[in-house]
């Protein structure tokens, strides 16, 4: 198994444990792997506003009420 297979099942692995809308998806820029809640690009929000940086995600919120 390559390094990028074991990088990518890895990232699966994981993003069970972020909000069910979570994804990685390559960036526009060069291609390497960014983290996306809601569609939303989590390095370009820490790059605008900072860190550590709070987001709320509607779709969990919204399931974990249901």
């Amino acid at each position: 198994m390559n390094t990028e297979t074991q990088t990518q099942e890895l990232w699966q692995r994981r993003l069970q444990l972020f909000p069910i809308t979570a994804e990685v998806r390559p960036a526009p820029r060069d291609g390497s792997p960014v983290l996306t809640v809601g569609g939303c690009d989590l390095d370009a929000l820490a790059h605008e506003y900072g860190t550590p940086l709070y987001c709320f995600d509607a779709a969990t919120l919204d399931a974990a009420a249901e």
